[in-house]
């Protein structure tokens, strides 16, 4: 498969969109493929890797809560000068060329397509609906090498999400994993753009209707997934997070509490950090220590969890695979768990690390050696790095939950002073998620953006 190019250079990009916008020439599809094959910037990761997804507004979807004054959203910050096009008016202009590549796919004429953007949607790509005379489809553009690889990995067999590589004895459920794929490109009018046109899922997605049983069936989704993808090799390495850099913008942070009047408790929060500090090379030394031998999902939340039943125990289906990457399958049970901190009800009726170990055990998967231990560590370091994102996720109910976490999972964890490293971790520079680390937070720049 070619590499997608997004594109570097914006102005070049509009001006050769222009071009191509009434006629496109060969000459323009030229021009912009020349363009460097590096991603643009609104499609880009953050420079540095961060353990999960941010979202705020999922988060506060959960906390029921307005935007807070201190912590605006990312689309509420100015864009660059040179941001002059973005995914959707991408979208917009190519969509002759869309709707002629799903008409080739389905061979049925599409009578409708538009764009729309979700709410907790933080990723570069336009989202889109399509509508034939006998089904009705999301498409969604530009996607990754990862995204539209999964969605037909996991598409081989239709409906049935085990591949004929798998163990017999894998093979006791049909049930389904992802959204059936129904057309894909990785090129659109003569552009480098992959793309992919799924099944639309009547019911979901599952942001603000969340329950307990919703957890169940979420964890069994992941345990299906994971399932399924055991039969493909791990051809890459886990991610490795900076743990340093992200605990010093954190620290650095909380000393700039004036700065950020939606961090509370700002003495509690530096006694807490000053002991995560001290213990950080253990804490690091146990999590870079788990098995990272399988596929994850990488962006597990409710907002990517659908179902094509209203039955309150119909099977979920997963979407959005973009991040799918090798780890621990604790990364996505400790992420959807984190989104809940603020939820004692839910949380107090179905966790999501013991629900899906409980998944995986009925799959006959692994949940490898300590994972309890291991859940614990992981959400000692996502809650101590939470005030490195302060200008995006500084919900006071929020960053008080992270507290909570801290002081339970530190006590549970016991003193981890004979495990420590003599040196603190220096995690940073081996793969490519990690940089070096980022300034402190100053009154003219977020901590991280």
């Amino acid at each position: 498969m070619r590499p997608n190019s997004y594109f570097a250079s914006i102005a070049d990009f509009s001006l050769a969109l222009a071009r191509a916008r009434t006629s496109l020439t060969a000459r323009a599809a030229r021009e912009v493929r020349a363009l460097p094959e590096i991603c643009r910037p609104e499609f880009c990761r953050p420079v540095i890797f961060r353990p999960v997804i941010f979202r705020p507004e999922l988060l506060r979807a959960f906390m029921h809560e307005a935007p807070s004054e201190h912590a605006p959203s990312d689309r509420d910050q100015p864009r660059s000068k040179h941001a002059s096009i973005d995914s959707t008016s991408l979208a917009s202009m190519l969509r002759p060329a869309l709707e002629a590549a799903i008409e080739a796919a389905t061979g049925e004429r599409v009578e409708e397509l538009f764009f729309f953007r979700t709410e907790w949607q933080r990723g570069g790509a336009a989202t889109g609906r399509a509508r034939t005379a006998t089904r009705e489809l999301v498409v969604k553009l530009p996607v990754n090498d990862a995204e539209i690889r999964w969605f037909r990995r996991l598409n081989q067999a239709g409906h049935d999400p085990l591949q004929p590589n798998l163990p017999e004895h894998m093979r006791h459920r049909s049930l389904p994993v992802v959204a059936q794929l129904i057309a894909s490109g990785e090129t659109l009018g003569g552009f480098d753009l992959a793309w992919i046109a799924l099944e639309r899922l009547p019911h979901g997605p599952l942001v603000r209707t969340l329950g307990a049983n919703d957890i169940a069936r979420l964890a069994q989704a992941h345990a299906r997934f994971a399932l399924a993808t055991t039969g493909f090799a791990i051809d890459r390495d886990a991610v490795t997070e900076n743990w340093n850099a992200l605990l010093d913008t954190a620290v650095n942070a909380v000393r700039a509490h004036d700065l950020h009047p939606s961090l509370h408790h700002h003495q509690v929060w530096a006694q807490l950090l000053k002991q995560v500090t001290r213990d950080l090379g253990a804490l690091v030394a146990l999590w870079d220590a788990r098995p990272t031998r399988e596929w994850i999902h990488g962006d597990l939340h409710p907002g990517n969890a659908l179902s094509r039943s209203a039955e309150p125990d119909a099977p979920i289906v997963l979407i959005d695979l973009a991040n799918v990457r090798p780890g621990h399958w604790l990364e996505d049970a400790v992420a959807l768990e984190r989104l809940m901190w603020t939820r004692a009800d839910l949380l107090a009726t179905g966790r999501p690390v013991p629900a899906i170990a409980s998944a995986r055990r009925a799959h006959g998967l692994e949940l490898g050696p300590e994972w309890d231990r291991l859940a614990r560590v992981r959400r000692v370091l996502l809650a101590a790095t939470a005030p490195a994102f302060l200008r995006s996720e500084g919900s006071p109910a929020f960053l008080g939950a992270c507290i909570g976490q801290l002081e339970r999972n530190l006590r549970e964890l016991g003193s981890l002073r004979a495990l420590r490293p003599s040196a603190r971790a220096s995690n940073s520079g081996t793969n490519s998620g990690s940089t070096p680390t980022p300034p402190p937070p100053t009154r003219d720049s977020p901590t991280v953006a």
